[in-house]
């Protein structure tokens, strides 16, 4: 018998696009991809048989926004940027250092893959080791998501993540070296951080102040798009996310508040946004012994929560492409917590649970133009699933644990995404 082509009899199909579900069908996979969907749940051609059971089948989740150095559990030396923050930025520079960043982009990427994310963004990162981790998946010596990487952001000198996640450029011509350097790592985007975000903001009342030029910005747009990749830009204001529409950065991630002008701008602009609340929104109501945030770090955030939120309420009503993403590695943002990110957009962005899950699914698709590989569940896609015990639909708390994960066809029963009980038991207070 053929171990890569096999029948799934008995699902709930979720159609993510119109927000319905088939009931009783069956979903042939063959060669990783997906060869037929039905409802009829005989099986003619003696194919193995996966006895879905009533379980409901859903497109993998896919999660636009993340890092893949850390597991999300808040530590004084990422919140404070004293002698121990310096030592690990010593050490991350190291021989030692680099195996450590390369170890832990796989495992990070192995753990959103267990809870159910099938694609993963991955925007901003050191020495590539993100790029190690998506070509180790990719040669099948990983377990791991799709994977699409940006290698190092660019910025401007004290830009947000300058000596961690970004390098800064100081003029024209290293901004080209460096996106010309990041396609020879032949990365799948290029990342700016335009503000500053919640970690170097010069005070509490201006968190995600504008950092790059608008020069700055466009020498990156045309660079990166003169070689077909798309921009994405770290945005937490809102002239910043004006000058992402002059510039044609292609994703804003996080996004702020609206003005009128935004309003109009967004009319003729094909740019998404990328809504981002799990980070922000835990870190302004759970306790701050917890966070190891300081008074003015705390201030920041409600501000920046406050500016994603509005944004992404903005985004609906305006008709706006939005998509979703965690910010996975920053404090309360587990890399197996994409499935809170839509809780959170239903639950303060206003969303129902067929648009967040649209949004994390066949839109997140759509934004990177990779629609016609995975997003829905459709003949000739790859066969990405989320094998869930409920309806999404009508709860999607459901999508905490799935029951079974399937990548390319892969088909993981009972899967077990690495988890602190603790932050888990905080964050539940939230939805």
């Amino acid at each position: 018998m053929d171990s890569s082509r096999y029948l799934l009899t008995h699902a709930n199909v979720i159609d993510v696009e119109k927000g319905e579900v088939l009931s009783n069908y069956s979903v042939e996979v063959a060669a990783g991809k997906i060869a037929a969907i039905s409802p009829d749940n005989s099986n003619p051609q003696g194919l193995k048989v996966i006895d879905l059971q009533g379980l409901y089948l859903l497109p993998g989740l896919i999660n636009l926004h993340t890092h893949l150095f850390g597991d999300g559990v808040p530590k004084s030396s990422v919140a404070s940027k004293g002698k121990s923050q310096s030592m690990l930025l010593a050490f991350a520079a190291s021989g030692l250092g680099l195996l450590y960043l390369r170890k832990t982009a796989q495992k990070c990427a192995k753990t959103a893959l267990l809870s159910g994310v099938t694609t993963l963004r991955s925007v901003g990162d050191m020495r590539y080791a993100d790029v190690y981790a998506r070509d180790k998946i990719n040669a099948g010596k990983a377990i791991g998501p799709r994977l699409l990487v940006s290698g190092p952001a660019l910025t401007c000198p004290g830009g947000h993540g300058d000596g961690t996640i970004a390098v800064a450029c100081h003029n024209k011509e290293e901004y080209v070296k460096l996106v010309d350097e990041n396609v020879a790592h032949h990365v799948d985007l290029i990342k700016i951080t335009l503000t500053s975000g919640v970690m170097d903001a010069l005070d509490s009342k201006h968190p995600g102040d504008v950092r790059m030029k608008q020069e700055e910005v466009n020498w990156v747009v045309e660079e990166a798009h003169k070689n077909g990749l798309l921009v994405a830009s770290h945005t937490e204001c809102t002239e910043g996310m004006r000058m992402c529409l002059i510039g044609g950065v292609d994703t804003i991630e996080h996004g702020s508040f609206f003005d009128d002008d935004l309003s109009e701008r967004f009319k003729t602009s094909t740019s998404a946004i990328i809504t981002t609340i799990s980070p922000a929104l835990p870190s302004v109501n759970l306790p701050q012994n917890y966070s190891h945030y300081s008074d003015v770090q705390i201030a920041s955030c409600k501000i920046v929560s406050d500016g994603i939120i509005h944004s992404a309420i903005a985004a609906r009503e305006k008709g706006i492409i939005n998509g979703l993403g965690t910010d996975g590695a920053c404090p309360f943002a587990a890399q197996s917590g994409m499935w809170r990110e839509l809780c959170y957009y239903h639950k303060y962005a206003g969303a129902t649970n067929a648009e967040a899950l649209k949004a994390a699914t066949i839109t997140n698709a759509k934004i990177m133009h990779i629609d016609d590989i995975t997003g829905s569940i459709t003949v000739g896609k790859s066969a990405d699933f989320f094998i869930a015990k409920g309806n999404p639909l009508e709860d999607l708390k459901v999508l905490r644990q799935p029951e079974a994960v399937v990548m390319k066809g892969r088909y993981i029963a009972h899967p077990h995404p690495q988890k602190n009980a603790k932050m888990e038991a905080m964050l539940d207070t939230l939805i």
